[in-house]
This record gives C-alpha cells, structure tokens and sequence, in this order.
C-alpha cells in the first residue's frame, strides 16, 4: 500500500487529497494443519527465498527481521508497518484458507514435484464435507473448523493496526473468499452493516477517527448437537455454498 501510495504521489505530483488502502480477503495466517504441519508456511517461504523477494516487500519489516525476512511474505507480519490508513476486509473464516491452510497438505513429491498442482487443499477426507459446506459438519467438526476463526481473530487483535486510529475492519463469518468485488459486497451484513456501507463510512471517516469506530467483528457458528450452523443469514444458504466451492476450486 504504501509502495504505491508512493507511485501516486509521483505520478501526481502530490495533489492526492485521500489515500486508503482496502486488502481484499489477504490476512493469511502462518498456520499449521489439522496435524500442526506448516505446510502454507513452508510453501509460502520456499517461493519467498526462490525467488529472492526481499527487495519486493516492506523494507522496514525487512530491517527488523533480518536473518528470517521470509516473515514479511506475510500479512498479519507486516500489517503493523504500514503506514496508509488500512481497512481489512476479509471473512474470519476464509474458505480459502480453511481448505488450502488449515486442511492442507504439500503436494506429492514437494518441491520437486512433477505437477502443475497449485497446492494440495481439503486433504483430511473425514472432514471434506464440512470444509465444503459448514452445515455438513457434525458438532465436533465445527468446534475444530471454529479453533481457526478464533486464531484468526486472536491474531489479528494483536496486531497494533488494528487499533490505530484511521484504520478499520470488516470481518465476517461468511465461509466464502475474495467476494468483495462480487454482488455480496452489498450484501454481507454484520451487525445491520453492509460491506459497501462500513467501507464507504470508513473511507469518509476523518484519520482521527478510532479504528473501534469502524472495525465490525463476526459471529461465531453454532455449535450444538445439530444444525443449523450459520450465524449470519447474510451470509450463503447450503446450496450457494456448494457453487461458490465449485467455482473457486480451480484457484486452489
């Protein structure tokens, strides 16, 4: 964000009046699988270093992780360093990442496999169904898919951006992944707050306004006997989620 602020500034010769960043579904975690293995950490960091990116990333998360700069190849690592007033907008419960990082595996033959494979995602079969449909999981399912989105948000508490004023965040429950640039970005609700809403609300928000103001958190699914799951009747029915899981697939 603050690269490209820079890049404006130049190109504009500085007559920006408002500059804000908004990453869209990006707060990864460095997190382990069901079985505790790093395995997105571990792909993440090879392309980092196989690549020589610590040119490419923030420079002062660079100057205080030297020795381990792979680190800065992470959102919520680097999210305290930028300086551009920040708006996450992300799902607590990304289905991105609950399939291709908490029930992940490295590809056969990593990392010198033979594959185009783009990663090895929802590998744990007992729990497949629930990963692709939270209203598939039984109770212990969902108390363990839930451990995530409790990390989630304990990480991202403790991130000192999040209370900096200007700042701001959206996060919901929804187990969808980058649908902001997509029709639910006006209807993904929390606490009777679209998306569009919080955003535009923030974006007119003056840099003096506490981030509290403008952070909405999630619920958390139920997680009784039976269902139903879902918190948030914004969110997806049943049937959206098993087509909204069919068209991602091919990213993961």
């Amino acid at each position: 964000a603050d690269h490209v602020h820079e890049r404006v500034l130049a190109i504009t010769g500085g007559a920006i009046e408002v500059f804000k960043a908004v990453p869209i579904s990006g707060f990864f975690l460095d997190h382990g699988n069901l079985d505790g293995a790093m395995v997105y950490g571990e792909q993440i960091r090879y392309i980092f270093n196989r690549s020589n990116s610590s040119f490419g990333v923030d420079a002062d998360c660079v100057a205080a992780n030297r020795g381990q700069e792979d680190n800065c190849f992470f959102a919520p690592n680097v999210l305290d360093y930028v300086s551009a007033p920040v708006f996450v907008l992300n799902s607590a419960y990304d289905s991105w990442q609950t399939q291709c990082i908490f029930t992940a595996e490295l590809v056969q033959g990593w990392p010198n496999q033979t594959s185009l494979a783009n990663g090895a995602c929802n590998q744990f079969p007992a729990i497949a169904a629930c990963q692709e449909n939270p209203e598939s999981c039984n109770q212990t399912q969902i108390n363990t898919m839930m451990t995530y989105m409790a990390d989630f948000l304990e990480t991202l508490e403790g991130k000192a951006a999040l209370t900096k004023p200007g700042n701001g965040a959206f996060l919901y429950s929804c187990h969808t992944h980058d649908t902001a640039p997509t029709g639910d970005f006006t209807v993904f609700t929390v606490n009777g707050t679209t998306m569009q809403q919080a955003v535009g609300r923030w974006w007119n928000s003056p840099l003096s306004t506490p981030a509290a103001a403008n952070t909405y958190y999630p619920c958390a699914y139920h997680n009784g006997t039976t269902g139903p799951r879902n918190c948030n009747p914004s969110c997806p029915t049943s049937e959206m989620y098993q087509r909204q899981y069919d068209a991602q697939s091919w990213s993961v």
